[in-house]
């Protein structure tokens, strides 16, 4: 047991052995052991400084790391060494320099860390190597800046004195913002690129200082005097007109920014023969104008104005562009040309009604051979191939009109008035002529989808497809051969305002004069009981200057009931006509050079039925503000309460129907 027990106290003495040896390694490294903190390090961006009208410098660096403060030195030569300005938490400050004939100036920059010693004093630690820069001085100031705006280039040239073996920055004088370096005195800088563009309203300062870099270290000069630049220095003279297409016939017309107050987007008015004002836009407003549908091929010339504040002078030249709306049934007045069926649905499968032939109809839609219509009150599909369109609408301006049977007739014997026929209106036209001195003319859809090919053809040589007559109610083609029935034995009368009148005259009857030796008789020249005018597939034409107006000799006068006419005696300019109307897939008669029908359409639809009634315009239109109501002389009713179909309807002073 003993042997135990001095095993027992040997161990115990051995660990108090330990624990003492431990205690004394404490407190021995608590008395030998230095406290410690992290190096700063200095910034290895260069010294900024920045020498202020020749006296004085502004330096300024990046902030170290690990750092409590920055000190900055200057080697002071009566010393022979670096003497300290200041410590610095900030990270600028400034010295004075009041020895201009200084060439050099040294400084050095340093960077401390303070940290708590054993006995609670006040430590610090330096960075590795402080940074030491000898900055040559010069004259640094820039003087005389000018300036002139170039709005052709849309750009800014400046020009200054400064002094030489330095760069120069151009500022924005607000932003501070460097636009630009060059190597010498004058900049030529791009408006939108080197720099923004002023704002409406806006001015942007622009000034220069001068850039000298050494080792280390950039040296700035003071900023020179400030340019204003404002937006309307750099804007041109030169407008331009750009239209977009947005939808079906609808565009999106826009201009360029120039000098001036306003714009004004014009529209040429033929009606008028003056400019209309479309829209108003201030400089700083958006610069477009959206059209809308327009008519289905319409022409329409826009040019944009660029006004100073009073409103008459110009700014800017104006500038101008045409456009022809692209083709286009929707909106169109169209006219079944015999009874047709009103469809729920496009296949023309599920009848709802029956749609009389002659009604007035506007297309709403199309789709495949089909258009969606209105009728009363109810809205379906109808077979658009047994539809006429209204050339005005659909072709419009790709084609010129003159439909003399709808208030003067021009019908004649080789010069002769046909009695009871020419000067009057022919029987079945009473609803052709418009208040607006526009016409009303009604053709076969299909067979206007065609004429638009021989249009286009004509129109690329100069020239324009002139309509006399299109669709023809049976009235009229029985009424017209009745009536020169009556006279066409007469005798030739004595008429000093024909040409060639004592030729005929007394010698002859006004047949033998129309048929001469071939055989033709009056029913060459007016069809007895039914024509193609009647099925809506023939048109009588000629052709026009699209430049002015004025319409090609052809070898006799439109509507000429004579030998004259025929094909056989065509000149130069009725074949050119033939050329077009054959090449677009139509056939002649040989009796008359200004006749043409599409008799393929008309065998492909089996179209030979005809109406005995003429057309007229009045029935219900839309377009992309609502419902209006047409009448008979194309006018609209306007801020009136009519019945129409039994029921009271209320137009606002537009002529829309304001439920």
């Amino acid at each position: 047991m003993n042997e135990v027990k001095r095993k027992r106290k040997i161990a115990a003495a051995a660990a108090a052995v330990v624990l003492a040896a431990a205690a004394m390694a404490a407190v021995g490294w608590y008395i030998f052991t230095e406290p410690k903190a992290d190096t700063p390090i200095l910034t290895t961006q260069p010294i900024e400084l920045v020498l202020h009208e020749g006296e004085w410098l502004t330096v300024s660096w990046g902030a170290p790391l690990n750092a409590d403060a920055s000190r900055l030195y200057y080697y002071d030569d009566a010393q022979g060494d670096y003497v300290l300005i200041g410590e610095l938490t900030e990270t600028q400050t400034g010295i004075a320099v009041t020895d201009m004939t200084m060439t050099e100036l040294k400084l050095r920059l340093d960077a401390v860390k303070y940290y708590t010693g054993r006995e609670g004093e006040t430590l610090e630690k330096l960075s590795d190597a402080p940074l030491d820069v000898t900055i040559s001085l010069q004259s640094m100031q820039v003087e005389q800046l000018t300036g002139e705006a170039d709005a052709e280039t849309e750009t800014l040239m400046l020009s200054w004195s400064g002094p030489e073996n330095v760069s120069f920055e151009v500022l924005d004088a607000e932003s501070g913002e460097v636009l630009t370096e060059v190597p010498a005195a004058g900049a030529i800088l791009s408006v939108g690129e080197d720099m923004r563009a002023p704002e409406h309203g806006e001015e942007i300062p622009v000034c220069v200082r001068a850039v000298s870099r050494g080792e280390g270290y950039v040296l700035y000069g003071d900023n020179s005097n400030s340019y204003i630049l404002d937006r309307q220095q750099i804007l041109g003279t030169a407008l331009t007109l750009t239209a977009q297409r947005t939808g079906e016939a609808e565009y999106k017309i826009s201009w360029n920014e120039t000098k001036g107050e306003t714009y004004a987007l014009q529209e040429w008015s033929e009606a008028r023969g003056a400019w209309t004002v479309v829209t108003t836009v201030d400089k700083a407003g958006e610069r477009s104008y959206s059209t809308g549908r327009l008519l289905s091929c319409s022409e329409h010339t826009y040019r944009v104005v660029a006004y100073d504040a009073d409103g008459v002078t110009y700014s800017a030249n104006p500038a101008e562009m045409t456009l022809t709306a692209e083709l286009s049934p929707i909106y169109c007045t169209i006219w079944p040309i015999r009874q047709l069926g009103l469809y729920s649905d496009s296949a023309l499968t599920e009848s709802i009604a029956t749609v009389p032939a002659a009604t007035a109809l506007c297309v709403l839609d199309e789709e495949g051979d089909a258009f969606y219509v209105r009728y009363g009150e109810q809205y379906g599909y109808v077979d658009a191939r047994f539809c006429m369109i209204n050339l005005c609408e659909y072709l419009s301006d790709k084609l010129s009109y003159n439909i003399t049977n709808s208030y003067s007739s021009i019908f004649s014997f080789h010069g002769y008035d046909v009695e009871g026929l020419t000067g009057g209106v022919v029987e079945g036209y009473e609803n052709i002529s418009l208040a607006d001195g526009g016409f009303v003319v009604p053709l076969l859809y299909p067979t206007a989808q065609k004429l638009l090919e021989a249009a286009d053809a004509a129109l690329a040589d100069g020239y324009r497809l002139k309509i006399y007559d299109a669709y023809r109610p049976n009235e009229a083609t029985r009424f017209m051969y009745t009536t020169a029935a009556l006279v066409v034995n007469d005798e030739v009368a004595d008429d000093e305002d024909v040409e060639d009148n004592e030729l005929y005259a007394g010698k002859m009857t006004y047949l033998e004069l129309i048929v001469g030796s071939t055989g033709y008789n009056l029913g060459n020249f007016l069809a007895i009981s039914g024509s193609r005018h009647n099925q809506g597939v023939a048109v009588d034409l000629t052709l026009e200057y699209v430049e002015t107006g004025e319409e090609l000799h052809m070898q006799t006068a439109m509507h000429d009931l004579s030998w004259y006419s025929a094909r056989s005696q065509n000149i130069e300019t009725a074949n050119l006509l033939s050329d077009y109307l054959t090449g677009a897939g139509f056939a002649t008669l040989s009796s008359e050079w200004w006749h043409y029908q599409d008799d393929a359409t008309r065998v492909a639809i089996n179209q030979t039925s005809y109406m005995n009634q003429g057309v007229s315009i009045e029935g219900w239109k839309c377009d992309d503000d609502g419902w209006r109501y047409q009448k008979s002389d194309g006018s609209y009713y306007k801020s009136t309460t009519v019945t129409i179909s039994g029921v009271s309807r209320t137009f606002d002073a537009a002529g829309y129907l304001t439920e």
